[in-house]
């Protein structure tokens, strides 16, 4: 009898435990939710496409600073000879200085060059175009 009853607790068990494996359970949480990855472009830099490629560009463009200021004693004169900006002042013996207006010292250190165009000069600096790939990554959950 004893022999039995452990038998029946065995089969039990089993039937438990079998039963406990097939059973499955869904989860309280929420499915999560679709979200969608894509890249732009830094600020500055507009999004182009050329084909099935993209990138981000930034147009050139000429970088300006003013002139060297005149001198003391010496006055501007906008286009004063030519297109060219000048200063100018009284001499006593000839009755009038001219001297042509520079970039600063600094700025021709940096690559910028005198620009003599009609009403003020200025010194000017090309900067070429700049391409880059899209780099700021957003992302989008609906």
């Amino acid at each position: 009898m004893r022999r039995r009853l452990t038998q029946l607790k065995i089969a039990a068990l089993i039937a438990l435990i079998s039963i406990a494996a097939s059973t499955t359970y869904e989860a309280d949480a929420a499915p999560p939710a679709a979200s969608e990855v894509y890249w732009r472009c830094e600020q500055g830099f507009a999004f182009e496409t050329s084909g099935s490629s993209v990138h981000c560009k930034k147009p050139a463009y000429t970088d300006r600073r003013a002139l060297a200021g005149c001198k003391i004693g010496l006055y501007p004169m906008v286009d004063r000879i030519g297109n060219k900006d000048m200063c100018s002042g009284t001499n006593i013996v000839t009755g009038e200085i001219s001297v042509e207006r520079a970039c600063l010292a600094s700025d021709v250190l940096l690559g910028y060059t005198k620009r003599i165009v009609d009403g003020t000069d200025y010194c000017g600096k090309s900067i070429p175009a700049e391409f880059r790939a899209p780099s700021v990554m957003v992302t989008v959950t609906n």
